[in-house]
């Protein structure tokens, strides 16, 4: 499991399942990490995503810490929250603008995210649910048909895929 905190020494994360203590580590800790939010994990690449709601990023890490990137410069986002990654894109919800945005995973500075949800009021938890991310079986209801509301365009592509 892995977790964000934003204590005395702001840091992130990960610990065995099991909780033995020996199992725990540190993966991001103080060097320019200041209020770390909305981790998510990108099971594709090995990697962690995270907002920093204080310093105003998404950084992302593989899965042990290393290889640390700049999803979105700092100071670009107002007040990034939460995090959600799909094919090869990452949303996040943002309290100050109070919308939901989308940019590639691997964003380049001249690249402007783009808003794809308004009037999404203080989101504490973003989800991707989409028909390629869910187990496949005879046996297996998939989650996303269980929302209510949600309507999945099975025929489509996935986007980033081809």
């Amino acid at each position: 499991m892995y977790w964000a905190d934003w204590g005395e020494r702001p840091r992130i994360e990960r610990a065995a399942m099991d909780g033995q203590p020996e199992s725990r580590q540190t993966l991001i800790d103080a060097d320019q990490l200041y209020w770390p939010n909305g981790l998510t994990i990108d099971f594709d690449e090995s990697r962690i995503y995270w907002t920093d709601v204080k310093l105003k990023y998404i950084h992302s890490a593989l899965l042990d810490g290393s290889d640390r990137r700049v999803v979105v410069a700092a100071g670009r986002l107002p007040h990034p929250v939460t995090v959600a990654l799909y094919a090869d894109s990452v949303y996040w919800a943002d309290w100050q603008t109070d919308a939901i945005y989308v940019a590639s995973k691997q964003s380049a500075d001249d690249v402007e995210p783009r808003v794809v949800a308004v009037d999404v009021r203080q989101s504490s938890s973003l989800r991707a649910y989409h028909s390629s991310r869910q187990p496949h079986g005879p046996s297996v209801t998939p989650l996303y048909s269980l929302l209510p509301g949600v309507t999945i365009n099975h025929t489509g592509p996935v986007p980033g895929q081809k």
